[in-house]
């Protein structure tokens, strides 16, 4: 009996597992097929700066690649501080 109990485990336990590791990450976060918006991260944080309000909606990336057009600039930010 206990060799039977044993036998249908393992099918149970790697069907489980399976069906746990399907591929997809459901956080919300951008599928493969959608394109990426191409923003640079200078102009991206100077707007949030831009806008002070404290009740504001939080800024969704998950569909934005960042691209970083100031890398040799030490100056890229000073205009925030």
């Amino acid at each position: 009996m206990n060799r039977w109990i044993k036998c249908a485990t393992v099918p149970a336990m790697a069907f489980a597992l399976t069906a746990c590791f399907d591929g997809s990450s459901g956080g919300g976060a951008a599928q493969a097929d959608e394109p990426l918006e191409k923003v640079a991260f200078g102009e991206f944080v100077e707007g949030i700066f831009a806008n002070p309000n404290p009740n504001r909606e939080p800024e969704k990336v998950n569909n934005k690649e960042f691209v970083f057009n100031d890398q040799a600039n030490d100056q890229a930010f000073d205009s925030l501080l």
